[in-house]
């Protein structure tokens, strides 16, 4: 095997601030592993969320301590150069692999990234890896989104009576929910916004009804429909609680983040080098009880609105291998699939970015790191 180099390509920011103006390209030393679980991965592609320049702008800032560099991304997909000795024989050097980093590591645009095993699932032979790493925070948050607003995996048999709204249909995380909905939780009928463009996209997609929002507020043109499930990704969730039926569920990728949320997001964090919370946010995240805490962040607020017997859940993305590998059957057989925006070269990586953050990809930004 070839001995892996120093140094490697990666895109980097060493202060906060927006995007196109702290990200750069550059050399840095290859990530090491950490502990006997690590794997070290040769990238191969890497996909760009809404996550990355959000953070990049100090978002996390006042909850975590980490140093600079900071490598920006979550998603990859590649293959495995080196494993710890905790690894078991199910990944071996040569595999082909995707996932997304746990816990804020190192970022995946870059030429090779560390990440614990139990993010690491077997990359479907039918995807390119340009497709394969357009998948997992979006298609993860997706799920989680649907399964902790109420629907059940696998699909029971009433779930075809049930209705799902998406709104943001054509974004990275809305492709992904309306396939998901259809083909794995096997609901009948999915409503969701976009523009006038990207509507055919949606009912490619499988949803039987798309609100233009260039023309009519969703909210206003389907006031006389209830759905069991709302999903918000657009940041529009205080007009679902008018949508939901009662019994049903809300959740939201941009609002309202709730205690529970939190608490599972900081346990999720695990161990890494010269990143942690800062022990009086975790002091009060851990020992308060969530109630108090979804007071203060508007979750309280929001779940006061709600019909009777309602749930509400705000997802911050855990990554989850066992949830990946059954989306990953859903993309093998070609239930679900990947929709692509644009792919950049990692030379261009910070214009990947820009791209992204323009509100105007319809499904994901790729970035190429090797062919």
């Amino acid at each position: 095997m070839t001995e892996t180099p120093a140094t490697m390509l990666a895109c980097y920011y060493d202060a906060w601030g927006p995007a196109d103006k702290v990200l750069k390209m550059g050399r840095l030393p290859i990530p090491k592993l950490q502990g006997p679980k690590d794997v070290l991965i040769k990238v191969y592609a890497a996909s760009i969320n809404p996550a990355d320049y959000k953070q990049c702008e100090g978002e996390l800032r006042p909850l975590l301590e980490r140093p600079f560099p900071v490598l920006p991304g979550f998603d990859f997909s590649g293959v495995i150069i080196e494993k710890g000795s905790g690894v078991g024989d199910h990944l071996n050097p040569g595999d082909e692999v995707f996932g997304m980093i746990r816990g804020l590591r190192t970022g995946t645009t870059a030429e090779f990234v560390v990440v614990d095993e139990h993010v690491v699932s077997r990359k479907p032979a039918s995807l390119t890896h340009q497709q394969a790493a357009g998948v997992p925070l979006a298609a993860i948050t997706a799920f989680q989104c649907l399964l902790k607003a109420g629907l059940e995996y696998p699909a029971n048999v009433t779930a075809k009576d049930k209705s799902v709204f998406v709104s943001g249909g054509p974004g990275g995380v809305g492709t992904f929910a309306i396939q998901i909905a259809k083909k794995m939780f096997g609901v009948g009928r999915v409503v969701t916004t976009a523009s006038t463009a990207k509507m055919d996209l949606c009912k490619d997609l499988g949803a039987d009804k798309v609100v233009d929002y260039k023309k009519e507020k969703f909210w206003e043109a389907l006031k006389n429909e209830k759905f069991d499930v709302c999903v918000d990704c657009t940041g529009e969730l205080s007009h679902m609680s008018e949508m939901v039926k009662p019994g049903g569920g809300v959740s939201t990728v941009l609002k309202a983040n709730t205690g529970e949320m939190l608490q599972e997001w900081l346990a999720a964090l695990g161990p890494n080098p010269g990143i942690r919370p800062y022990a009086p946010v975790k002091a009060v995240v851990s020992n308060l009880p969530p109630g108090v805490i979804n007071i203060f962040t508007g979750a309280w607020w929001f779940k006061r609105k709600l019909p009777t017997n309602c749930k509400f859940a705000s997802v911050i993305t855990v990554p989850s291998r066992e949830v990946l590998d059954k989306i990953a059957e859903h993309l093998e057989n070609g239930d679900v699939r990947v929709v692509i925006d644009q792919v950049f070269p990692l030379d261009q990586a910070v214009d990947a970015y820009k791209r992204s953050q323009s509100g105007h990809a319809v499904g994901k930004v790729i970035v190429e790191v090797a062919q």
